[in-house]
């Protein structure tokens, strides 16, 4: 789909082939449900994606890569 972002989004959210689509699969959703739990359990590796995404982010900004930041 092309066009202004409001029309993609109107099409994807409206149009029927679409509504099913846009959902995540439920293996995908229960994977993304177990590394939450993991990490709640796991201090080492929360700093290590809290490191990881401090990375990221600057190396988005050096390459002038928008991004959403939390700050």
């Amino acid at each position: 789909i092309a066009g202004p972002a409001e029309l993609v989004d109107a099409v994807r959210g409206l149009s029927r082939p679409f509504i099913f689509t846009t959902a995540l699969p439920p293996a995908v959703a229960a994977g993304a449900l177990a590394a939450v739990r993991h990490l709640r359990t796991s201090e080492e590796e929360r700093d290590r994606l809290r490191e990881n995404a401090r990375l990221t982010h600057r190396l988005l900004r050096e390459r002038g890569i928008p991004f959403l930041s939390d700050g």
